[in-house]
Formats: C-alpha cells, structure tokens, sequence
C-alpha cells in the first residue's frame, strides 16, 4: 500500500518515527535548561502590580 503522496506506508512509518525521535531529544535537551525566564516573569509580574497600584507601592 502507499500513503497519500504514493510513498510506501513503512516509508512514511520511518519519517514519523524519526520526528518523534528528534521531539523526544529537545525534550531531553529542554529538561536540562534552567528556567531563568519564570524568575523574570515573576519579578515583572509584582513590578506591574506596584506600579500601577498606588496602594502597594
């Protein structure tokens, strides 16, 4: 049988199988990162708040 662009099935098989092996790795990759972004997220979240809340600031 073929897929939709008549290649073999087991050839779209392998493509798919290959792109879940490249997904898996930068979720590996991805684990490893330290998430500094969230920190700086946090701090500019209160900023804001003070900011544009003259009771807390």
């Amino acid at each position: 049988m073929t897929g939709t662009d008549g290649a073999p099935e087991q050839h779209l098989g392998d493509v798919a199988a290959e792109l879940l092996g490249r997904l898996e790795r930068m979720r590996d990759v991805a684990a490893t990162v330290p998430l500094r972004g969230i920190d700086y997220g946090q701090h500019t979240l209160e900023w804001w708040r003070a900011y544009t809340d003259p009771e807390r600031s």
